[in-house]
């Protein structure tokens, strides 16, 4: 169901294995928060969220540390010029200081989407313990997420990699 919708989040078609994390992350939407929680039914935290979804979307191919900040350790930064759709974004509370929240970078939502606030904005899905305490959409730019430095981290292929290598090993791009 989400497949068709994440099409339209980026101005070009986003790579079969970046739908797919997207499309099971926003399926998790209004899951309920908890700390370390790694199972929808017990609860997600942030990087429960990113873990769970690796699990269950990519069938565990990346072997994830459990913490925001260990994550971002392992993997490949990128700028904020370069992210896509499937990226994932992390949060600091000073520009270059360590991070302590992860989410999955979702392009803009679509003009037509269904949560009318969210329409033509940039957003992100995580696992969040303020307000509503749950799986939940935000804006990038906008309310909560703006006191904070998003710094962004890729471990899928971007979709133009993912489309020259497709019929060959598409799917994990991790630091060497």
């Amino acid at each position: 169901m989400f497949f068709l919708v994440i099409n339209i989040y980026a101005a070009k078609k986003v790579s079969p294995p970046r739908q797919k994390f997207i499309s099971y992350a926003l399926e998790l939407e209004g899951t309920r928060y908890k700390w370390g929680g790694e199972t929808p039914e017990e609860g997600l935290d942030c990087s429960g969220l990113i873990n769970y979804i690796n699990k269950v979307a990519l069938d565990g191919k990346v072997p994830f540390p459990r913490r925001a900040a260990d994550i971002y350790d392992k993997l490949v930064h990128i700028k904020a010029s370069e992210r896509e759709p499937g990226d994932l974004v992390f949060f600091s509370d000073t520009k270059d200081g360590p991070v302590f929240h992860v989410g999955i970078y979702c392009g803009k939502y679509p003009k037509d989407g269904p949560k009318v606030k969210f329409r033509g904005k940039r957003v992100f899905v995580s696992a969040i313990s303020k307000g509503d305490s749950c799986v939940k959409i935000s804006f990038m730019d906008e309310g909560y997420w703006t006191k904070y430095h998003p710094v962004y981290a890729r471990f899928l292929k971007s979709t133009d990699d993912f489309n020259k290598s497709v019929g060959k090993n598409p799917d994990i791009k991790n630091k060497p």
